[in-house]
């Protein structure tokens, strides 16, 4: 058997409080264009949330299976792009389905692959 790592919990509960921010800020940005409070938690919230994010995905980083994993969050990407169009489209009626932008979730997984792929 191998060994066994230990888990650090600092990061865990570090992933926990962004991931929370997360859903507080797209809660208070329904809110920016009327409430001038709103929009300064958004902006406080979105200044730092996601660079942490992306640190602590560096930090756990392994410069192994490279192209595997860039090709891996590219097809998650537009896995997720076309899961978020259809459900859009079945439940809303909207049929917007842009190839090379997105403001929603899958851009996250295009932002892991290019930066595991220049790193």
């Amino acid at each position: 058997m191998g060994k066994k790592k230990r888990r650090l919990f600092l990061f865990d509960n570090l992933k926990f409080f962004l991931i929370a921010l997360v859903v507080i800020g797209h809660f208070v940005d329904i809110g920016t264009s009327i409430s001038p409070t709103c929009k300064s938690i958004f902006i406080f919230i979105y200044s730092f949330h996601m660079p942490l994010f992306l640190y602590l995905s560096g930090l756990f980083h392994k410069n192994s299976k490279i192209p595997q994993k860039v090709v891996t969050f590219i097809v998650l990407g537009y896995l997720s792009k076309i899961v978020i169009y259809l459900t859009k489209l079945i439940l809303f009626r909207q049929n917007d389905f842009h190839f090379f932008s997105d403001g929603s979730l899958p851009w996250y997984m295009f932002v892991l692959a290019m930066f595991i792929g220049i790193s």
